[in-house]
């Protein structure tokens, strides 16, 4: 009877196993079969788009509010690509809704990449300078009038950039926000009613004792200002805007030694004491200040400034009032400024472009069809020009738009190397 009994015991646990085993592989399988759905559907989404004809890129909202006027093959998840309505080209930008409320007007080419493998093209309309931002709604609403490059994510912005441009925004009408201030911690653009105030309150008094206003923005002035990063971190001198536990330590890590030699403490100061101190600095290595001139890094000798990198991109190759500067035409000549750019003439101490001839020499030429002078530059000024350069043979940018050559149509692009390839 007992055997029986735990048989049927037995059978009972091996049926309830199973059921939940094959609850389980239902829910995976679920899983599985929406998220490959998900993927296809994404996919097929974007692929639809290649059915898209320009004129019917023109009419959806994307391109009214964004620019995305034309329809191109863009990659779009796990190494598949397909074609969408894109942004291409300034003049789509320029007449989007995004220009006239956020400064989005000119069209910019990047990408960003979170791996060796992965990267995401980033192609689109996007405020480029601070015309862009002036004749923004933004600007006028709120201030947002200076174009912003942020150097740790390549993103462009309009910002508030001063307290002119507060001055003349609706914050400071409606909110008596009328000052400009900067928050380096928090990388905040902002318009506020009071500066001291602001500091008080900022995260860069709270964290780095940047607790006064200077200008635009907080920082370090007082011992009491210093009292918390002090306490918490033994930073207790206030020193050129930040706390500092002593010179001794903080010179020889400063930015002022990484760019001016300035690494060495001299009293209350931190300047440059030797020859190597100048050797190993930025500015030696690019603008040729190499050599140590009353506790300061100068450009001295013919030495310092051709080895600057200043001299090989610009022809700054001479030390004029212990300054690197271009002094006859051969600097120029030899400069990557002439062989690229076309930048081969001396004009004031400056190397630039004075003739068609240096122009059409140039890389810049061969490779993008600038090869007419206007105002010291050399730019494509005629569609021969584009016709004629590597661009149009490889990407079949055959056509000048805005003294730029750009792809005009579909058989430019089936003509360039890039499409039969």
């Amino acid at each position: 009877m007992k055997t029986i009994c735990l048989q049927i015991f037995n059978a009972i646990l091996y049926l309830i196993g199973f059921i939940i085993y094959s609850i389980i592989a239902i829910i995976c399988f679920f899983i599985i079969a929406v998220f490959a759905l998900f993927l296809f559907l994404l996919y097929d989404n974007y692929y639809d788009a290649c059915s898209l004809s320009n004129d019917q890129c023109m009419q959806l909202e994307s391109c009214e509010y964004s620019g995305e006027c034309v329809c191109r093959e863009t990659s779009v998840l796990f190494g598949l690509s397909a074609n969408r309505c894109i942004a291409t080209e300034t003049q789509y930008c320029a007449q989007s809704r995004g220009c006239r409320e956020y400064g989005a007007c000119t069209y910019v080419e990047s990408s960003h990449c979170d791996s060796d493998v992965r990267c995401v093209e980033d192609n689109s309309c996007k405020p480029a300078s601070n015309q862009d931002c002036a004749q923004s709604k933004a600007c006028k609403e709120h201030g947002d009038c200076t174009f912003y490059n942020n150097p740790y994510d390549d993103s462009f912005s309009c910002e508030k950039g001063s307290d002119e441009e507060c001055a003349r925004s609706e914050e400071c009408k409606e909110s008596e926000k009328c000052f400009f201030m900067f928050s380096e911690m928090a990388m905040n653009f902002n318009c506020v009613k009071d500066k001291a105030q602001y500091c008080l309150e900022s995260l860069d008094c709270v964290g780095d004792g940047k607790c006064s206003p200077k200008g635009s923005t907080c920082i370090a002035l007082t011992r009491e200002d210093c009292a918390r990063p002090c306490q918490e971190q033994g930073k207790c001198i206030p020193y050129k805007g930040i706390c500092i536990k002593n010179l001794q330590d903080y010179c020889p890590q400063s930015d002022g030694c990484l760019i001016d030699g300035a690494c060495s403490p001299i009293g209350e100061q931190c300047l440059p004491k030797t020859k190597e101190d100048c050797m190993g600095s930025w500015g030696c290595r690019v603008k040729g200040r190499c050599s140590l001139v009353n506790q300061r890094c100068q450009a001295k000798t013919e030495e310092d400034c051709k080895e600057s990198e200043n001299c090989t991109e610009k022809g700054w190759c001479s030390p004029v009032n212990q300054k690197c500067k271009a002094t006859n035409d051969e600097d120029c000549k030899k400069s990557e400024g002439c062989t690229e750019e076309g930048r081969c003439s001396l004009v004031n101490q400056q190397c630039l472009a004075t003739n068609d001839e240096d122009c059409k020499k140039s890389e810049g030429c061969t490779e993008e069809g600038r090869c007419s002078l206007v105002n010291q530059q050399c730019l494509a000024t005629n569609d021969e020009n584009c016709k004629k350069s590597e661009g149009c043979t490889e990407e079949g940018r055959c056509f000048l738009v805005n003294h730029q050559c750009t792809a005009g149509n579909d058989e430019d692009c089936t003509k360039s190397d890039g499409c039969t390839k």
